[in-house]
């Protein structure tokens, strides 16, 4: 009884996860994180992985994927959490 919880937990985890695209932010490797770690802590839980890309790699400060679809670089980080909130409906 005690593990039938939590495979509940993980069916109403991978219907979301299915649903939402589990999203990745490739992050420029000389960026702070702590502004995005706070802003994603403000959000709904999702699947969600952060990347530090390597040194001269990236030119861009962010880098976001959810799953199959990339959007364009952004040096905007409310740009990225508004992409990243399942509530804006993206």
């Amino acid at each position: 009884a005690k593990s039938f919880a939590s495979g509940v937990a993980h069916a109403l985890e991978a219907i979301a996860s299915d649903t939402n695209g589990i999203i990745r932010i490739q992050v420029a490797a000389q960026e702070d994180l702590e502004l995005l770690r706070a802003g994603l802590a403000k959000l709904p839980w999702q699947r969600c992985f952060v990347h530090l890309a390597p040194v001269g790699q990236q030119s861009e400060r962010f880098h976001l994927c959810r799953g199959q679809q990339c959007y364009a670089p952004t040096h905007d980080l409310s740009e990225v959490l508004a992409m990243v909130d399942p509530r804006e409906g993206n």
